[in-house]
């Protein structure tokens, strides 16, 4: 109850989030600059982000997730450092963007993965210029002109692509002291399959051992999940690992993002409405904390507290 009192009596008057404020005003510009790593209209704005560092340095939870690596990584790395942060993102071009971003300030980056189909991998077995390379020359394009003041107005954009996913099927009994035998099981068991992660760039290849790769749930629980993970329809989908994601031994608590956006889903139901649904079903309860999750624009999230198991809520009528 400690814990939730702090996030609630959080105000936009307290001297740490002005000061804060301050700090996540500068990054943000950083980071969303022409040429930086992103728009202004994509990450949580300043005062979100502001936001999440208060209360996070408030309630000090050991270990923190952050789905949907970005602006919220560089910030809970930089200024959250009584936690330890794990990121994830299931795009290789944003990490490297990230990557650049966080090193020019000497932030660290570990404990950032790649989420592929399920699975995840540290990107400490990604050669470090390999990741760098994605995004340190992209192409060049001519955009179609748009009308500006009156006047046709030719334009310039940069194309960040994906490394290319490749499978390759080998077959190994050339490595066999007997490549003729004629043993069922062993001629089967010589077909080896493996993932190969390509970059065209610069004629750079690197091949990952696909043993790396390692389940989701093996990066442990958590007592505080930031969930902002992938496209709207990505995240309804994995919304209920997220916060599977908590460590339900003691109070855990999770920030979701973008409960303002219109879209809509199965059942004419809106993003909050299925995020609602889901807490109330899994057992949580939204903590209030008096606007500083929402931005200028209008956009909001809300952090929502999953009390140990042991415990209940007291219901008062």
């Amino acid at each position: 109850m400690e814990k939730e009192n702090n996030i609630e009596k959080i105000s936009r008057e307290d001297e740490a989030y002005k000061v804060q404020l301050a700090l996540s005003s500068q990054d943000f510009f950083d980071y969303c600059r022409p040429g930086s790593v992103n728009n202004w209209t994509h990450p949580e704005l300043p005062e979100v982000q502001a936001g999440l560092v208060t209360i996070i340095n408030k309630i000090k939870p050991k270990r923190v997730l952050d789905m949907g690596s970005g602006l919220s990584t560089y910030s809970f790395k930089k200024y959250c450092t009584q936690s330890e942060v794990v990121s994830i993102d299931d795009s290789l071009a944003w990490i490297s963007k990230l990557f650049g971003f966080m090193e020019k300030d000497q932030v660290s980056t570990d404990n950032i993965f790649w989420y592929f189909n399920g699975n995840i991998l540290n990107s400490s077995y990604l050669d470090r210029e390999f990741i760098l390379n994605i995004t340190s020359s992209p192409e060049i394009i001519r955009t179609p002109g748009i009308n500006y003041l009156g006047n046709q107005v030719e334009m310039y954009s940069t194309i960040v692509r994906e490394p290319e996913i490749f499978w390759t099927f080998t077959d190994t009994r050339q490595l066999s002291e007997n490549p003729n035998m004629k043993n069922v099981s062993f001629i089967l068991d010589s077909h080896s399959t493996s993932r190969i992660i390509s970059l065209r760039h610069k004629e750079k290849y690197l091949n990952i051992d696909e043993r790396k790769f390692k389940e989701f749930d093996s990066l442990g629980k958590f007592d505080f999940v930031h969930y902002d993970f992938g496209g709207m329809v990505t995240r309804e989908s994995n919304l209920k690992k997220a916060i599977d994601m908590l460590d339900r031994t003691i109070d855990s608590y999770i920030y979701i993002d973008d409960l303002h956006k219109s879209d809509i889903f199965y059942q004419n139901l809106k993003y909050i409405d299925i995020v609602e649904k889901t807490i109330e079903e899994l057992g949580g309860k939204e903590i209030k904390t008096n606007d500083i999750l929402k931005d200028s624009t209008g956009g909001f999230g809300r952090i929502y507290m999953f009390k140990k198991e042991t415990d209940k809520w007291t219901l008062v009528f």
